[in-house]
């Protein structure tokens, strides 16, 4: 069973070339709503990583 750091490698560079390739023989609409979507997901993500450590610091201060 692999371990957990190579399946995030193949999820990480591989799974966005599959979706591609298969995306050209979805209608536009699902693509777009796939694009759009992984947009907000990273913008969230973005987000949560900023707060998380923005957190960690004031902590780290306050302690």
């Amino acid at each position: 069973m692999p371990n957990q750091e190579v399946m995030s490698r193949f999820f990480l560079y591989f799974m966005p070339v599959i979706i591609s390739v298969s995306a050209i023989f979805f209608p536009l609409g699902l693509t777009l709503y796939w694009f759009i979507g992984n947009i907000f997901m990273i913008a969230q993500q973005i987000v949560a990583n900023k707060v998380a450590t923005h957190k960690k610091k004031a902590k780290k201060i306050s302690d």
